[in-house]
Formats: structure tokens, C-alpha cells, sequence
């Protein structure tokens, strides 16, 4: 009873039992995330009564599904605080067990055997499947940051742009590379922004690069 009454406040909260293996309630003794996992372990077990009380406030039966929902509620929050989806592989979201940017990458590998129902949920917060795609991505998103901060988009080749991973610089080298084979479109955003082509240009307003 005990368990269930923490259940029933944490789902009163959150609005939803998707507890965290290592979640502490205020209010009961141990981790709440292991009694919610000893209700299916032993589910056979439980009464009709208290099968019934834990399915009417929407008890997850299924720790597959309670994982993958887990993952995806941590992906929603980070859209909201960050804007985006796109993860560092590395990247640990509180209030989720493992890494968020591993369970990202788990996504994109298993796609097909997705049901439809997940893709389109994902879909609908701006989900990255292409990885490749992903890191252009971050490496425009820093570089927009630099140049708000900075005023221009001279970047020294081995400059770090906090929450880049590598170069920005590299990144910027990169772009000059491979503008042939840019799309129209990733050529025009770097535009719009200022982008310098040449590598070696020398501004009164920023470094050589």
C-alpha cells in the first residue's frame, strides 16, 4: 500500500508511472523504480484487486515499453529546454537512467523495426534520423552561437565552441572543402549568417583563419 500510495502521487505529478529504475519518493522507504519493478516480476502473482488498481492509473506492464518511454519523455524535455533534438552520443539527461544520446542512436539503428505509432510520436518533436545530418547540424547550431557572440564568423581553426563536440574550426575548414557538394540549401543558411568561403581572409573585425 505503501508503494502504491508513492505511485499514485508520483503519477499524480509527472502524469504518467513511468518511474526511473533508481527513482526515490519523498515519503517511502527504498526506490520507488524497484517496487514498480517487482510488480512485474511478480504480476502473476498480484491479486485481480491489485492488478486492477495499478492499471487504472495507467501502470506500464511492460518494461520494453516503459524504457523506450522513458527515453522518449527525457527526449521531449531536452526539445524543450534546448529547442532541438539533436543529443551528444555522451549526453546523460536527469531524471533518465543511461544515456539520452545512446538511446537516441538505438532510434536511428533500429527505425524499421519501429512501429509506426513511435516513428510519427518522434517525428513530431523534430527527431534527427540521419546522424550525418545531425552533426552538420550541430556544427551550423555552433557556429550561429559564435557569430551572435562574436559578430562575425571568423573561426580560428582550432577553436572549441562550448557544447561542440571537436573543432568548430575543423568544422568551418570542412564546409569550405566540401562547398561543391553542399546542398543548395545548407549553402544558403551558412550565407544568410555571414559565412566566410576563402579561408584566409584578414577582418578588422575578427582573426585570420
Amino acid at each position: 500500500e505503501e508503494g502504491f500510495a508513492a505511485l499514485a502521487r508520483f503519477r499524480e505529478r509527472e502524469g504518467h508511472c513511468l518511474v526511473w529504475r533508481s527513482h526515490k519518493e519523498d515519503g517511502y522507504d527504498g526506490n520507488l523504480g524497484s517496487w514498480v519493478s517487482n510488480q512485474r516480476t511478480n504480476k502473476t502473482e498480484l491479486s485481480a484487486e491489485r492488478i486492477e488498481r495499478l492499471g487504472a492509473i495507467g501502470f506500464v506492464w511492460d518494461q520494453h515499453t516503459q524504457q523506450w518511454e522513458e527515453g522518449f519523455a527525457a527526449l521531449a524535455r531536452f526539445k524543450e529546454r534546448e529547442g532541438h533534438c539533436l543529443v551528444k552520443f555522451n549526453h546523460k539527461e536527469d531524471g533518465h537512467d543511461g544515456k539520452l544520446g545512446g538511446w537516441v542512436s538505438n532510434q536511428r539503428t533500429n527505425k524499421t523495426e519501429l512501429s509506426a505509432e513511435r516513428t510519427e510520436r518522434l517525428g513530431a518533436i523534430g527527431f534527427v534520423w540521419d546522424p550525418i545530418t545531425q552533426q552538420w547540424e550541430e556544427g551550423f547550431a555552433a557556429l550561429a552561437r559564435f557569430k551572435e557572440r562574436e559578430g562575425h564568423c571568423l573561426v580560428k581553426f582550432n577553436h572549441k565552441e562550448d557544447g561542440h563536440d571537436g573543432k568548430l574550426g575543423g568544422w568551418v575548414s570542412n564546409q569550405r572543402t566540401n562547398k561543391t557538394e553542399l546542398s543548395a540549401e545548407r549553402t544558403e543558411r551558412l550565407d544568410a549568417i555571414g559565412f566566410v568561403w576563402s579561408g584566409r581572409i584578414t577582418s578588422k573585425t575578427g582573426p585570420k583563419t
